[in-house]
């Protein structure tokens, strides 16, 4: 057994020592750990405690990563380029089309990752090879799991849109006074350090080994924690409640709060001007209201499942990767992943269908551009002007 396999061994038994099983290097096939249960104990995933089988959650986790997840990533990629482009073309010196490029940017690199991260997975799953992928094997023994922080990224932009909106809406000259693009761009550099470094110290906790097991003869690539992580738990575990519960939630609340805001604000000044016969202005601003309860309802849809993932944690010490639960922890990992993985795709329709100044740069970047379209355009950006509601047009992708 090689010097790296020695060391995973000793971190495996620390952690699996006095919860599961101990570990020796019997029997092992080249580079794997033999796992040798105690009398009357199970593998993690063949306990007869947990609320689902291996096999239905095994299957679940494979039509995310092999089937959703090709498909969306086919559909994710050229959209958030083209959104990128869109967005740079309008102008990233407006604060809006800046988040919006960024949050594009996020989407993109996490669904690349992530596709990277499965690349294998259909082949293993032909060949009845093992659930665990060398790419996930390298991706995490080389901390790149911090990656998964782009997901991050993409919320807070989503919290950082949704009260821009709402400021700007609520108080319009006072937000063009404060919020500058320069300021904004500030803010989110520095919460991109500090939710990236945070991850990184999360994410990195977790290391991947072949695991050998004798009851069923069988290989399989698990997940484990590393030997630091294990010195330094209850500071690790604070860190990643913070990062798994506290920001999750704060979030949804934050875009809920704002977006409700944002939308009884424009309905009351919507059916204001249209008793003022200012119908155009109330068309633009309705359409506003469609695509931000589109994109914020989006977000907070996706983000469900996640957050009472993070309850059950907190309430059920076995719910968890080794814990009596791993099938229905895996599953609703698997359910996670596939929500984000939606929430990362399909902005682009939203965008498209809803803003109608984001589908007409999108038509001139692929030379679809009309006469009567350059001429809307010109009309609405006139009776912004005279009604004074610079601020508004801003937000109109």
């Amino acid at each position: 057994m090689s010097a790296e396999s020695t060391t995973q061994t000793t971190e495996l038994t620390s952690w699996i020592d006095g919860n599961l099983s101990n570990v020796t290097n019997v029997s092992a096939p080249d580079g794997c750990i033999t796992l040798q249960l105690r009398p009357f104990e199970f593998n993690p995933w063949d306990n007869p405690d947990n609320l689902m089988s291996h096999e239905v959650e095994h299957l679940f986790d494979v039509i995310v990563a092999v089937g959703f997840l090709y498909v969306l990533f086919l559909v994710s990629a050229p959209t958030n380029v083209i959104s990128m482009i869109a967005f740079y073309k309008q102008g990233i010196k407006e604060r809006i089309n800046l988040c919006l490029f960024l949050q594009s940017f996020a989407d993109l690199v996490y669904m690349t990752f992530n596709f990277l991260l499965y690349s294998d997975r259909l082949y293993l799953e032909i060949r009845n090879g093992p659930s665990r992928s060398f790419m996930t094997a390298m991706m995490l023994n080389n901390y790149l799991a911090c990656l998964y922080s782009f997901s991050w990224a993409s919320g807070f932009m989503t919290v950082v849109i949704a009260s821009e909106r709402c400021f700007c809406v609520v108080s319009p000259f006072r937000s063009q006074r404060i919020l500058r693009t320069r300021t904004m761009g500030l803010i989110i550099v520095a919460a991109f350090v500090v939710i990236f470094g945070g991850f990184f110290v999360v994410g990195a906790r977790w290391t991947i080994a072949c695991i050998f097991s004798p009851l069923t003869q069988s290989t399989s690539y698990e997940i484990y924690p590393r030997q630091w992580y294990l010195q330094h738990k209850q500071i690790i575990d604070t860190l990643d409640g913070v990062y798994g519960l506290i920001l999750p939630c704060t979030f949804v609340f934050v875009v809920t709060v704002t977006t409700t805001a944002t939308v009884v604000k424009i309905t009351k000044m919507t059916s204001w001007r249209e008793k003022t016969s200012s119908a155009n202005v109330a068309a633009r601003e309705i359409a506003l209201t469609r695509m931000l309860i589109g994109t914020s309802s989006l977000y907070v849809v996706c983000s469900v499942s996640h957050v009472v993932t993070r309850i059950l944690i907190l309430c059920l010490p076995d719910f968890s990767i080794g814990g009596r639960y791993s099938n229905t922890f895996n599953f609703m990992s698997s359910v996670n992943e596939l929500f984000t993985y939606i929430n990362s795709s399909v902005n682009f329709f939203i965008y498209y269908s809803m803003g109608s100044k984001y589908k007409e740069t999108v038509r001139r970047m692929f030379g679809r551009s009309s006469e009567h379209n350059d001429i809307s355009v010109i009309s609405r950006s006139t009776i912004i002007r005279k009604t004074g509601t610079d601020c508004l047009s801003n937000q109109m992708p």
